[in-house]
């Protein structure tokens, strides 16, 4: 990822959703392949213990073919508890990813207001002009800066007349910490 971008005037444009790669592709088929694999064991498990031909044709018993029972239930038991944990982290870093893209977006429009409304001095302390990172922990850093300042006077009665009263500023330093929280800062 790169480290700063410049702003532009407008909303970034939002990304389509990216192909797989290819480990991401390599992954979900060695996922099927164990899924299949838990799946053919408890099935000839299962049929073998039914069967009382075939469990004289091999040289377990049912005792052993039970213990494969279990092991195969704790497999799947594992497998679907890693599925689970896989999804909550692909879940979670969605969410992040989203609450970025919110907080980037909110960030941008202020920096116009601030451009339009305020002179080089003011612009610096409310980080309206300069680059904006791209990096999410240096983001942050900027944002708490800058809403902190908005709060300050003289900038919040200007702001305020620009239907950004300091309770904006409060819920946006939350959405940082919602952010901050669902990244596991």
């Amino acid at each position: 990822m790169p480290t700063d971008t410049v702003a532009s005037s407008g909303a970034d444009a939002p990304a389509s959703a990216p192909e797989p790669t290819a480990a991401v592709r390599k992954r979900a088929e060695y996922d099927q392949a164990l899924a299949n694999d838990i799946s053919d064991a408890a099935k000839l498990l299962t049929k073998t213990l039914a069967s009382p031909e075939a469990l004289a044709e091999l040289s377990y018993t049912a005792a052993e073919l039970d213990a494969g029972v279990v092991l195969q239930k704790a497999a799947q038991a594992q497998f679907t508890a890693r599925q689970g944990a896989a999804a909550k982290a692909k879940a979670k870093q969605e969410e992040a990813a989203k609450l970025f893209a919110e907080l980037r977006e909110d960030f941008l429009a202020f920096r116009q207001v601030v451009q339009v409304n305020f002179d080089k001095a003011g612009q610096l302390a409310l980080a309206g002009s300069g680059r904006v990172p791209s990096d999410a922990e240096k983001f942050m850093t900027l944002l708490r800066s800058a809403y902190t300042t908005a709060v300050q006077s003289p900038y919040t009665e200007v702001l305020s007349t620009r239907k950004l009263p300091p309770s904006v500023f409060t819920q946006r330093q939350l959405d940082v910490d919602a952010f901050e929280e669902v990244r596991g800062e």
